[in-house]
């Protein structure tokens, strides 16, 4: 482990210059307690992975200045600033290499939320990604941080609030409050920053329920009064927590797994109270207190829970204050992690999204590593109760997968899956008939009717030149071939699926010439006067059009009231010996 800060301090804080982190966190195995394994059927798609909806429909924004009251109305933030309809910005992605939203100034209620805001993929450092200065009643709720030089940084303002956010890969803090009051920080994920959540010459905060990890330091504190800090899980840090001057209660926290210290209290008037928290397996000292008042229990018979404790008397605190924690526990953890069996697997190669899911639960979660045929392909800080792996690139045989949880004890579990890959089936197209016309005639579509459990794209071509192409879900086909001039075309369908298979089917469509002009809707009236008894008369009509079969109607008129109507269809006429006509 490597920790070099080149510069001076200002109000206790660092000026990094240059900083050079490795966090080199060994799994330290202490004993082989391992999980009884039940089974259960775990096998998803990447569909079955919900992204929140804000996730799903982000616009990009250039990056937002607000310096007063005026200026959420003055650009059209919807809200009236009421603590019942706060003015609101969301649902925004901002890429900033400088502040992506600035707030100052103001005292209306207004909320951030569901956005991701970071920094140009070719820009390092940077200012922060939302900065609330002399800010009354702002919200920030539920965004992604990342990649900027901090998260989210509060100063002189009071009534903020900060939750569910998710902060990480930080330059400096990924939370930082300073010289403000009644702060609210709960329940937000913060990793991969040098000071996770840092706090300086605040008053009145509360910090809860976060989870803090692979920082450097996990919570910092200085000068910080009338605050609470409970709740929170903060492991796999070099510094856990690290105190200065100040009268806050730290209580009900998990701080474990730390490379250092698990709580370090810097020299000081400190008289903050710690108490109720679990607190074990930490690098050099559990606890290390080098200030003159720091309290180790809450003086009415709860001190802290201590992995080192021996089980007698008082728990000496190490440092030069010779702290006491008056009414220590032990701290044991001689459960082993529990993680389901997920069932073995069997899908076709090349399927898209599967994924295993292991779902797993422990006190003390610490670390996790994936195995494949033997082969260490993944590992990571085990977060959250899910463990979720990939299939998409396991190639056609069979395969072992195998899962390894650690707790902060030692504990650990195992799951083995056999995962079996098919060759794919490749697609099937139904195969249309051929088609024939003439010109001018309409109506006329291929209907193919494609199958295939993953089903990608197609593409159609006539006479062997691309006409379309696009994503093909599975459902049919259809293209219409009116509109053609005469000719034979030759219309091939190809569908492809997820492993790359294709399949292809083809039809003739044959579109014949017009042999003359196509007749009028009517042939026209024609008044035939002749006397009673005459006969022999023939009418004779040339048809000059050889498309599809006209109707003829003969309509018969007379001193009756209704007129009687005769259909003769064409095909019906007798024919005449000239070669262009029908004659009856």
């Amino acid at each position: 482990m490597l920790f070099v800060i080149l510069g001076k301090t200002l109000r206790s804080r660092p000026i990094v210059l240059c900083l050079i982190l490795t966090l080199i966190l060994n799994t330290n195995i202490q004993s082989h307690h391992v999980a009884v394994i039940t089974s259960s059927s775990n096998y998803m798609t990447s569909s079955d992975i919900v992204l929140p909806v804000w996730m799903q429909d982000l616009q990009e924004h250039d990056p937002i200045e607000i310096l007063s009251d005026a200026d959420f109305e003055d650009q059209g933030w919807p809200g009236n600033g009421s603590e019942s309809n706060p003015f609101i910005i969301e649902n925004l992605l901002i890429r900033s290499e400088y502040t992506s939203i600035m707030i100052r100034n103001t005292t209306k209620h207004f909320e951030v939320r569901r956005c991701h805001l970071t920094r140009p993929d070719s820009v390092l450092g940077g200012g922060p990604a939302v900065s609330f200065r002399n800010v009354t009643n702002g919200h920030a709720i539920n965004n992604i941080i990342n990649g900027t030089a901090y998260g989210l940084l509060i100063r002189n303002s009071t009534g903020v609030v900060v939750t569910d956010n998710t902060v990480y890969d930080t330059m400096f803090s990924g939370v930082e409050v300073d010289w403000a009051q009644e702060v609210l920080i709960a329940n937000n994920t913060i990793h991969h920053s040098v000071s996770g959540i840092a706090l300086y010459e605040t008053t009145d905060l509360t910090i809860r329920d976060n989870r803090v990890y692979r920082c450097h330091t996990g919570v910092f504190l200085t000068d910080v009064h009338s605050s609470n800090i409970l709740g929170n899980t903060i492991w796999r840090n070099i510094l856990g927590l690290d105190l200065a001057i100040g009268n806050s209660i730290i209580t009900n926290n998990s701080i474990y797994w730390n490379a250092e210290f698990g709580i370090r209290v810097s020299t000081g008037i400190a008289s903050n109270m710690v108490y109720g928290n679990r607190i074990g397996w930490n690098g050099v000292h559990n606890a290390e207190d080098n200030s003159n008042s720091t309290g180790w229990d809450d003086g009415l018979g709860t001190g802290n829970s201590w992995n080192d404790y021996n089980g007698t008397g008082q728990y000496p605190v190490p440092g030069s204050s010779a702290g006491l924690d008056r009414w220590p526990l032990v701290l044991v953890d001689n459960a082993a992690p529990v993680v389901d069996q997920p069932l073995d697997m069997d899908f076709e190669f090349g399927s898209k999204g599967l994924m295993l899911r292991w779902n797993t639960s422990d006190e003390f979660p610490n670390s996790y590593q994936i195995m494949v045929n033997g082969l260490w392909v993944e590992e990571g800080t085990w977060i959250d109760q899910t463990i979720t792996f990939l299939l998409d690139d396991l190639q056609n045989g069979t395969h072992t997968l195998r899962l390894r949880l650690w707790d902060a004890q030692g504990n650990y579990a195992e799951s083995y899956v056999s995962v079996h890959v098919s060759e794919a089936e490749p697609p099937m197209i139904s195969n249309p008939p051929d088609i024939e016309y003439v010109v001018g005639g309409s109506g006329y579509n291929i209907t193919w009717i494609p199958e295939d459990a993953y089903p990608e794209s197609y593409g159609i071509f006539i006479n062997g030149t691309l006409s379309e192409s696009g994503e093909w879900n599975g459902s049919a086909i259809l293209v219409s071939v009116d509109g053609l001039n005469a000719g034979l075309y030759n219309f091939m369908l190809v569908v492809f699926d997820d492993p790359g298979q294709n399949a292809t089917d083809t039809v003739l469509v044959r579109v014949r010439a017009q042999t003359g002009t196509p007749p009028p809707d009517t042939l026209g009236v024609v008044l035939l006067l002749f006397g009673v008894g005459v006969v022999g008369f023939v009418i004779t009509f040339s048809i000059l059009y050889t498309s599809t079969p006209y109707l003829m109607r003969f309509r018969r008129e007379d001193d009756s009231e209704d007129p009687e109507e005769i259909q003769v269809a064409i095909e019906e006429l007798q024919e005449d010996r000239s070669e262009t006509g029908r004659s009856v």
